[in-house]
């Protein structure tokens, strides 16, 4: 976690130093003294603590629950378990908020793991506290999970896993600085200072309600010792993200010959998957292998590159992708017949670059390999690609113009996530009408509205 200096107002450079403690102590300053500008990773967050230190009353303010050993000392709570035990804050969180801690945890058996939880409530709205749970999998609410292979973000009820991270699995024993922000129906988890974990919950399609405003916080371990410190509460007042000062790699080139292909389980998946290995060999000399219906996490942990075949529905690797706004092809789009070809560059920073050759059905992806084939060059080394042949209602949107309404075909994540903006004039539209049609004239328009926007910005603050 990183402090950033903050600019004092004429205010406080003028008031003595002691005033403005009085002024912050009595709640009755004009720009909270307490205040203070977090960074993680690129995100700036001015918060004030809600709580300063949740473990200051050591466990008087925490309701046990199970047959945990749990101390709290020198600042520090302790919980050890063999059998699911939890330890509740008293009090609730709601709105926008951060939690920043330090965790260690040493899993005592195989399957040993631990959990903040945090918006929790009883599904009946109940009291939670009348018969504080051993176990949050039957709460309203998300969890950071903690085990030897993996770190997880679940909802509850039913820790249904909704992003996860390979890369910070504890092993044996490990120790995070962790930094939770909730805003709305985004929750983002930094380790360290970077994004570990993304999830927007966006609740039952069309409800526009945010499924877990606030509740409360908790630890929770089962045949593990987790051990908690440094751990605050935060309102978030607001969040920016940092300025760019140097771009990355925008790693452009994608090398076919060290790919793995990836397929869902369907029977025509193995034969597009069969087609675009034979040419691959044929064209470069390479053999690539083939695999089938894997874990993502597996997929995408590593460096080498990937052929993803498929859509959201027929294949875990793309529901990955799609999930964290890296592709838009789904059982909807780019529909009957059509085809989606599109290179996803070093999505999770390891190098590892992805192709997707995607379609709604078997009809559009053997069209989607057949195209796909006549990019791979004779060094197997491709740049960027991205290629769309829709079906009709989708391709007419070529022929939108800004005083028009953009009415986009129903589907997931394209009507309800790209299309909601509301203002017929949005300058976001020509870059969704690229993405829906692949035509490079919109690509062209988004730019340069996005250059125009931002320069006014830049010369608005001058």
């Amino acid at each position: 976690m990183n402090t950033v200096p903050m600019l004092f107002s004429w205010f406080e450079q003028t008031v003595p130093i002691a005033v403005l403690a009085l002024l912050c102590v009595s709640g009755l300053a004009i720009i909270p003294a307490c205040a203070e500008t977090l960074r993680f990773d690129t995100q700036i967050l001015e918060v004030e603590p809600l709580v300063a230190d949740a473990l200051a009353d050591g466990l008087n303010t925490w309701a046990m629950s199970g047959a945990a050993s749990a101390t709290a000392e020198d600042g520090r709570l302790m919980l050890a378990a063999d059998e699911p035990a939890a330890a509740w804050y008293r009090e609730r969180v709601e709105g926008a908020f951060l939690i920043t801690l330090t965790a260690t945890v040493a899993a005592d058996a195989q399957d040993g793991q631990a959990a903040i939880v945090f918006c929790a409530d009883r599904p009946d709205g109940g009291d939670l506290f009348a018969d504080p749970p051993a176990d949050f999998s039957s709460l309203n609410c998300y969890a950071v999970t903690l085990n030897p292979t993996a770190m997880r973000l679940t909802e509850n009820p039913g820790a249904r896993i909704v992003d996860r991270n390979t890369r910070l699995g504890t092993g044996a024993r490990a120790k995070y600085s962790l930094a939770i922000f909730k805003s709305g129906t985004r929750i983002r988890v930094f380790v360290d200072d970077r994004l570990a974990l993304d999830f927007w919950d966006h609740g039952a399609p069309g409800s526009g309600e945010e499924p877990f405003p606030g509740g409360q916080i908790g630890l929770w371990a089962a045949g593990a010792r987790l051990e908690i410190s440094d751990l605050t509460f935060w309102q978030v007042n607001s969040s920016r993200v940092a300025m760019i000062e140097q771009l990355k790699d925008l790693s452009l080139a994608t090398n076919l010959r060290d790919a793995l292909i990836v397929t869902g389980a369907s029977d025509a998946h193995r034969e597009v998957a069969a087609q675009i290995a034979a040419a691959i060999r044929q064209r470069t000399g390479a053999v690539v292998q083939v695999v089938a219906d894997h874990d993502p996490d597996d997929m995408l942990s590593s460096d080498r590159p990937l052929i993803v075949l498929g859509n959201f529905a027929d294949n875990p690797t793309i529901e990955r992708l799609y999930n964290h706004w890296y592709t838009i092809v789904d059982a909807r789009f780019p529909g009957p017949g059509g085809y989606y070809l599109q290179t996803v560059h070093d999505p999770y920073g390891s190098g590892q670059n992805v192709v997707v050759v995607g379609a709604s059905d078997d009809e559009g992806l053997a069209r989607a390999a057949t195209e796909f084939i006549t990019h791979i060059p004779a060094d197997g080394v491709i740049g960027r690609l991205y290629e769309v042949a829709a079906s009709e209602d989708y391709m007419r949107l070529a022929e939108w113009d800004y005083g028009e309404r953009l009415i986009i075909p129903a589907g997931w994540p394209q009507h309800f996530a790209l299309g909601n903006y509301g203002s017929r004039d949005d300058p976001r539209h020509s870059g969704i009408v690229y993405l829906l049609t692949g035509d490079d004239s919109w690509a062209a328009v988004a730019l340069v509205l996005t250059a125009t926007i931002g320069l006014a910005a830049l010369g608005g603050r001058n």
